[in-house]
């Protein structure tokens, strides 16, 4: 298995394995067994190469069912899945001549009709169904295709992480017992909003910058200074470090932040 694949992984929804799923989803059940093969044949039988990843993921699917949240949610095919969406395709074509080139390759992923789609030399290229006269998305192989649903999967986590810590500390503020009731629900709205509608450009790896940012939005707020645990700011500054520390979220003193 070759690392982007082991990365493509990393970023599937945990909940979908098999034993989660004959608990929750008994329904999902029937197509969770190894497609590797039937990959395969089916790509043979349309003269498209089969990318080895798509072979690895089709038996991947006896314990884990594909899904990825990444800007649009995706899951893997099966090759009967597959099919369909093809000649589904087919007769759309048949209406939309322009469609006739994407309706001749491999439908690997999709979601609400949306799909990727392999071609014959390799690259994948998306269509949209209601927007396909604007489709430009391409990658140069289906290696390329699962490393950029890896990147937007991550940065999506560490958006809903973002989300989740945010709401957390409102919380957590509002519930301190040392800080002016008032207060607390006056500057954690206003934060809110700060961070809603103002929010700074994150760096490049997000959970680093987001003490930075966590601090701007709330510490401002109180009165004192956040590096005073004696004052308002400080007790808030402190409640912010504990929550982002019981995250794991790297703090901007930490040496491994740096």
């Amino acid at each position: 298995m070759n690392s982007v694949l082991e990365q493509f992984l990393a970023v599937v929804d945990t909940t979908l394995r098999r034993p989660v799923i004959e608990r929750t989803r008994p329904d999902l059940l029937p197509v969770m067994r190894p497609w590797g093969r039937e990959w395969g044949e089916y790509a043979r039988e349309l003269g498209v190469p089969c990318p080895p990843a798509l072979v690895e993921l089709g038996d991947a699917m006896t314990e884990l069912y594909i899904s990825v949240q990444a800007e649009h949610g995706w899951v893997l095919l099966t090759p009967d899945d597959s099919r369909i969406e093809r000649r589904s395709l087919g007769e759309l074509a048949l209406e939309f001549p322009e469609l006739v080139e994407r309706s001749e390759m491999m439908p690997v992923f999709g979601q609400d009709g949306d799909l990727y789609l392999l071609a014959g030399d390799g690259r994948v290229h998306a269509f949209t169904h209601d927007y396909w006269e604007n489709d430009k998305e391409s990658f140069a192989s289906f290696d390329e295709l699962l490393r950029s649903l890896t990147e937007q999967a991550q940065t999506r986590a560490a958006h809903d992480l973002e989300d989740e810590l945010e709401n957390i500390i409102i919380d957590v503020i509002r519930k301190a017992p040392d800080l002016p009731g008032s207060l607390s629900v006056r500057a954690t709205d206003e934060a809110y909003v700060y961070l809603e509608l103002e929010h700074p450009i994150i760096a490049e790896d997000g959970r680093r910058s987001l003490p930075e940012i966590l601090k701007t939005a709330f510490c401002g707020r109180f009165p004192g200074r956040w590096d005073d645990v004696t004052t308002d700011a400080g007790a808030v500054w402190a409640l912010v470090r504990k929550t982002l520390a019981a995250f794991k979220v790297p703090l901007p003193e930490d040496d491994s932040a740096r």
